[in-house]
């Protein structure tokens, strides 16, 4: 006979259920699915099958629990009786958990069409909402969402984690969930230009830590987000502090790839403080962690960031030697041509190879435009007005110092920024555009 699953059309009598889904059933100590449960009473054959696969699993329980008790001779029988409890307790919290994982997004998809002041009214009076797998999903979409759509999927989040039961769920579970919300929240407002507010969410998230678990891996998360706001705030030393602390709390939880994304951040923080020796060094270590294809944005970053940190401390010939052993790594990575271009070009200029440095970053701006990355096109622009200013070429420096401090505005680049408007000034002093065009500029207004 014919086995299939459940597609939720009616079932004639003599197609059945495949036995993955009677498998199920048995482990979850009956069926859920009422299409299964329907079937089952109109089918001896199913549910001869199905009591079958229930007894194999006592027996294999009972077992479990034999072993168990053969394993702890010094035990007494009632301190024996309690561990077997309190792991059948255990395991039932885990499929309960499960369970509760497989329904959250059908719940959440349920939530979506109410606007927010609905939802939290729908959270605090329905039960089937309040359940540790809306609770994980919902801090997933927080993490994965834009910044400006974070403030309130967070709020949604910290709400729901007030309605949930202390008492199955555990009270520092639901802490730990709430600090990784607020962290995420600080991040997000990080982002947006408010500083006092992730400033404030950070603050709740280490209270919330506090009354947490203790986990590590939270810590970690934690210390990273703040380090970020300190380095936001000119606070580059204590950024550096809590970004090497990060780094050896990812290592010693075994997390590579977040331990080398750390040090790839510390890198940064020390360019800006002018250490370059300190960030080719954490460079270099990075690197070394950092798997490419678990984390092929942050291996490039940090490949890239270590050309250009080799290339301004003088040493172009080690980058250009790390440049051609590694090019044939970067196949997999669409934009590396042009990031590669626009490292030649940085090593061109340290070599005093002006003209192969232009062209390498007209090269390198023109790819990141045709894909789309207008970001970094104009962080290339930036280098580009660099030589342009050296050279004199004030109308050149002028189109470019435009078109930099529209793309940085918009994407909130203040820094880039700044220094865009800087280039544009130094034109405007240079007496660009000539007086003629602004007399023809100003009657045309």
């Amino acid at each position: 006979m014919r086995r299939i699953g459940f597609d939720g059309a009616c079932m004639p009598m003599r197609m059945h259920p495949h036995e993955l889904l009677l498998f199920e059933a048995a482990q979850l100590r009956g069926p859920q699915d009422p299409r299964l449960l329907d079937h089952l009473r109109r089918c001896p054959e199913c549910g001869e099958r199905l009591r079958a696969l229930q007894r194999a699993r006592r027996l294999e329980a009972a077992a479990g629990e034999r072993r168990t008790l053969l394993s702890m001779p010094r035990l007494r029988p009632v301190q024996a009786t309690e561990a077997i409890h309190r792991g059948r307790r255990r395991a039932a919290r885990r499929a309960a958990i499960m369970r509760e994982r497989a329904e959250a997004p059908a719940l959440l998809a349920a939530l979506a069409p109410h606007p927010p002041a609905r939802q939290q009214v729908i959270l605090a009076n329905h039960a089937r909402f309040q359940t540790w797998g809306v609770l994980e999903m919902l801090v997933e979409r927080v993490g994965a969402a834009p910044p400006e759509d974070v403030e309130p999927l967070a709020g949604l989040a910290l709400a729901l984690a007030g309605h949930l039961d202390p008492h199955a769920y555990g009270a520092e579970m639901i802490a730990d969930m709430c600090g990784r919300t607020w962290a995420l929240a600080g991040h997000a407002r990080q982002a947006t230009g408010d500083l006092d507010g992730a400033e404030a969410a950070f603050a709740a998230a280490q209270l919330q830590l506090r009354r947490g678990t203790g986990d590590a891996l939270e810590r970690a998360f934690l210390l990273g987000s703040k380090a970020g706001l300190r380095a936001a705030r000119g606070s580059l030393g204590e950024a550096e502090r809590l970004l090497a602390r990060a780094a050896r709390l990812f290592s010693t939880l075994g997390d590579p790839q977040r331990a080398g994304a750390s040090l790839a951040r510390l890198a940064e923080v020390r360019e800006r403080a002018g250490d370059l020796d300190g960030a080719i060094e954490a460079l270099y270590r990075a690197l070394d962690m950092i798997d490419p294809g678990e984390e092929p944005e942050v291996f490039l970053g940090a490949w890239q960031g270590l050309l250009f940190a080799l290339a301004a401390r003088g040493r172009c010939m080690e980058a250009r030697g790390l440049l051609a052993r590694t090019r044939p790594l970067l196949g997999r990575f669409p934009d590396a041509p042009q990031r590669a271009s626009w490292a030649k070009g940085k090593i061109a200029l340290g070599l005093g190879r002006a003209a192969e440095a232009e062209a390498a970053w007209l090269a390198a701006r023109c790819g990141f435009l045709a894909a789309g990355a207008e970001l970094e096109g104009a962080r290339v622009a930036l280098d580009l007005a660099g030589l342009y200013a050296e050279e004199g070429r004030v109308e050149e420096l002028r189109g470019l110092a435009e078109e930099m401090v529209a793309v940085f505005a918009a994407h909130r680049r203040e820094r880039e920024e700044r220094a865009a408007l800087a280039y544009l000034w130094q034109t405007a002093e240079a007496g660009w555009p000539p007086p003629s065009e602004k007399t023809s500029a100003a009657r045309s207004e």
